[in-house]
């Protein structure tokens, strides 16, 4: 079914006119989640560590959301040293803690 569902995503992109690089995304989802289908496959573990292992998934995630929230607000946030100290701190701490 992802194979299917990449193999459409990926001709309609080609085939539409009007496209853009963000819609790569719909060829993207199922090549992800086709690595990971494999990924598990190889790698055989406890299901203990696999909660593990998908909350910190979740948290890195939120993180990265959070960073990319902060990376579009510094685009419009009014420009002052103060402000943009602050933001690249912040910027710094999150992705220490994404590490």
């Amino acid at each position: 079914m992802l194979s299917l569902w990449f193999i459409v995503a990926f001709t309609l992109i080609l085939v539409y006119p009007a496209r853009q690089v963000f819609d790569l995304v719909w060829v993207l989802t199922p090549l992800w989640a086709l690595a990971a289908i494999e990924l598990a496959h190889d790698i055989r573990v406890d299901s203990s560590s696999r909660l593990v292992a998908a909350g910190e998934a979740a948290a890195v995630f939120l993180l990265l959301a959070i960073v990319w929230m902060n990376l579009l607000g510094a685009k419009i946030a009014i420009v002052s040293t103060e402000s943009s100290l602050l933001r690249a701190g912040l910027l710094v701490g999150l992705l220490a803690l994404g590490r």
